[in-house]
């Protein structure tokens, strides 16, 4: 597997060599180039071309490496929210069900003054029968 991996990225570098090859034999017309008042000597069609198409590879790959760290900084972000809000719902959950247990003074939630709630107990009677 890994020898086709090495002879499929061969082929591949082989290709685009061949192709740049090719295409700076068919464009060797020379050119000028005008950019803001600013007149370039005259280069053939190849070089004006590469050079563009590097600059345009390099700026890319700078607008993608900040997005991406935007992208990144944004996740932390969620995350960092996301625990806190995680362990706000475990905190809330352990309070209520503290709430929830029998104390040793009644069953239920104690009142502020100390005084155990009151107990209502389901009733005896059934009227189902």
């Amino acid at each position: 597997m890994r020898a086709f991996k090495i002879g499929f990225w061969a082929l591949l570098t082989l290709g685009i060599v061949v192709s740049c090859v090719f295409f700076a034999l068919q464009n060797n017309d020379p050119m000028t180039v005008t950019l803001f008042g600013h007149t370039t000597e005259v280069q053939p069609k190849w070089k004006v071309l590469l050079i563009s198409s590097v600059v345009g590879a390099i700026l890319s790959t700078i607008f993608f490496i900040i997005e991406l760290v935007v992208l990144e900084s944004k996740n932390i972000r969620l995350r960092r929210t996301n625990r806190r809000l995680m362990r706000a719902v475990e905190k809330y959950k352990k309070s209520e069900d503290s709430v929830h247990e029998p104390s040793e003074k009644g069953f239920g939630v104690n009142s502020p003054s100390g005084e155990p709630s009151i107990r209502i107990s389901p009733s005896t009677d059934t009227d189902d029968v």
